[in-house]
């Protein structure tokens, strides 16, 4: 396994657990997918996308409709993003290089486009994220020089042009991972992992941060809110609101010894921390939390103990827990909720 961070995780066959941070590029598909069967002008519905054992999936809001995500490139698919507009999806697919670059697509998997090829120092350009305008993307990247990874990248890719902005550069082994946009567009939150060294195979974590970062300044820096000694992880920015979600508890989700991650929300100026959960030492935990439109509910993954199998579950305002659509729990983790497309 590599770093940067726990974002950047697959989803492995057995137990659905996430395998840290590796991108194993075995059956890596560079092909692009015949158009879905579902015709993106007359479906309105809200899907959710989400990681499983078998790639990218979508499903339907109350369980049911589960299908691949964007045809033959589902299997090596993950971390899907979609646009504001309800009208694009943007995904990272692990390439047979070794790279992850990022995709481009109409929401149903169709018309698929490769906005960021990932070559040699690049290693990962991972976590895409959409701007409220549509216009941009952000994502992470991490090189790989000489088998050490010497920090990372926070930068913006532009739709259209396919021009690529580096926002900030961090050094050693702090790595920059998962940004979020705020509702105006001003600002991203961002999750930042501390290694013990920045070797390319390196696992050890010594702390987690995050931070917002203010695009309208003259040189964007990071802004911590949660400092590393909280390992706070998968910051969530509110779509309506100044208002952000995390998971917080042990410093390995996956650790049955550990205590469960709690969800909390916090101000973009650090202020306002509130414990959102209470899952108690014994009690399943939660994880990846992201806002839903038009909707106080939180879309998480829980972190089942002792297995560590993961499934996709809704976290109302009142802390409750509930599988997805009421259905049989739904294997998967990191979800993203399509926002109801205009004239809906």
């Amino acid at each position: 396994m590599r770093p940067p961070t726990p974002i950047a995780a697959t989803l492995a066959l057995a137990g659905l657990l996430l395998a840290g941070c590796s991108s194993s590029s075995t059956g890596a598909q560079s092909v692009v997918p015949a158009t879905s069967s579902t015709t993106p002008s007359t479906d309105r519905r809200g899907w959710i996308v989400y990681q499983s054992e078998t790639g990218l999936h979508r499903v339907l809001p109350d369980g049911t409709g589960d299908q691949a995500a964007v045809g033959d490139l589902s299997a090596t698919a993950r971390h899907a993003d979609f646009s504001r507009d309800g009208q694009r999806l943007a995904f990272v697919t692990d390439e047979p290089d070794g790279t992850r670059d990022i995709w481009v697509s109409r929401w149903d998997g169709s018309d698929i486009e490769r906005i960021v090829d990932c070559q040699a120092p690049c290693r990962d350009a991972d976590s895409p994220a959409w701007s409220p305008d549509g216009k941009r993307i952000a994502f992470a990247r991490v090189d790989n020089v000489n088998g050490h990874n010497p920090g990372s990248k926070l930068q913006t890719v532009d739709v259209t042009t396919k021009d690529v902005v580096t926002v900030l550069s961090t050094s050693g082994a702090n790595y920059v991972d998962g940004p979020r946009w705020s509702p105006d567009g001003k600002s991203l939150v961002v999750q930042i992992t501390r290694f013990i060294d920045d070797g390319n195979d390196t696992e050890q974590t010594t702390g987690r941060a995050i931070a917002v970062v203010d695009l309208t300044a003259s040189k964007p820096q990071l802004t911590n809110i949660r400092p590393f000694t909280t390992y706070a992880s998968y910051p969530d920015w509110d779509h309506e609101a100044d208002r952000i979600v995390f998971a917080q508890g042990g410093h390995d989700p996956l650790d049955p010894t550990q205590a469960p991650q709690n969800l909390f929300s916090v101000r973009p100026d650090g202020s306002g921390v509130a414990q959102l959960t209470h899952q108690g030492a014994n009690d399943d935990g939660l994880w990846m939390p992201a806002f839903r439109f038009g909707n106080a509910e939180i879309l998480a993954t829980r972190v089942q103990r002792p297995s560590g199998n993961l499934t996709v579950v809704t976290v109302g305002p009142d802390g409750s827990v509930t599988d997805l659509g009421n259905a049989a729990a739904l294997p998967g983790a990191h979800t993203r909720e399509r926002p109801m497309p205009s004239g809906s």
